[in-house]
């Protein structure tokens, strides 16, 4: 039985717009390398540690992420 390689969902979205790491990163505003990470599933533990911080201190996740969109 094969094995089917599935892309993480940041990886098929910056497929699909035809969007290289660098552009993406960009317009994102973080290091390629931290995208490339992210990609590869070796940043999102970072990710969740803040947001669980958050949600057991009943804090906002914007506090940490002012220029995003509210969570």
């Amino acid at each position: 039985m094969a094995v089917r390689n599935v892309d993480h969902p940041i990886r098929e979205y910056r497929q699909h717009n035809q969007l290289s790491l660098e552009d993406l990163s960009d317009q994102i505003g973080i290091n390629s390398a931290t995208l490339h990470h992210l990609e590869k599933n070796r940043g999102h533990q970072v990710i969740r540690k803040i947001l669980a911080f958050c949600e057991r201190n009943d804090i906002k996740p914007s506090v940490f992420f002012p220029n995003s969109p509210e969570i």
